[in-house]
């Protein structure tokens, strides 16, 4: 599946059941690696809740299955991070990329929620813009990007350590919003530096 298009969804921007209005969405963002996420955003792009994948997987299912129930006329629309192995990879390691991966794909399937994939560059470059090369760093500017957007999110351990799964799954999640309304996702800098001044 490309970052071009919904899976199993004709038009993601839904039509109410009644009065032919757009029905309000959610917007899901999953980050599938070892140490991933799955967070959901408003419409508007405000923060909802958030949960780590591998611990969680019973969970998650419970919490997302709740959310369809709820939603009635609402819609659930998910951006999924593509991935990969790379070569030098760890066995152990490549094998939660690929657990966390199938898990998210076949949870949302099972669901029939309509998701889109988008590679890590593309989500990066285009919501955080030029970002440093090493990886820690680009996960830490990365944190807090998103800890900026969302102050109310849980984005640190108890020993204040950056959970980067669950900022990369947020903004995949806005990642997605964006893009489904048609907004320019560059210009939503301006928008969150606009709302802190």
């Amino acid at each position: 599946m490309s970052s071009r298009g919904w899976c199993g969804h004709d038009d993601p921007r839904g039509e109410a059941a009644a009065g032919g209005e757009a029905a309000a969405i959610i917007y899901i963002g999953c980050d599938p690696g070892a140490t991933g996420a799955i967070a959901a955003l408003d419409e508007q792009g405000r923060y909802l809740w958030l949960c780590d994948i591998q611990p969680s997987f019973p969970y998650l299912r419970e919490r997302l299955q709740a959310e369809v129930m709820q939603a009635h006329e609402d819609s659930l629309l998910a951006t999924i991070e593509m991935q990969h192995a790379f070569p030098g990879m760890q066995v152990k390691s490549t094998w939660a990329l690929a657990e966390g991966y199938a898990y998210c794909r076949y949870l949302l399937e099972s669901l029939y929620i309509p998701y889109q994939t988008v590679t890590a560059p593309k989500w990066q470059r285009e919501m955080c813009g030029t970002l440093p090369k090493d990886r820690k760093q680009r996960k830490a500017a990365i944190g807090e990007w998103a800890r900026r957007r969302w102050p109310q999110a849980e984005l640190t351990g108890p020993r204040g350590r950056l959970l980067d799964g669950r900022s990369d799954a947020l903004v995949i999640a806005e990642w997605g919003r964006l893009r489904n309304l048609g907004d320019s996702i560059r210009q939503n800098d301006a928008a969150v530096a606009a709302e802190e001044a």
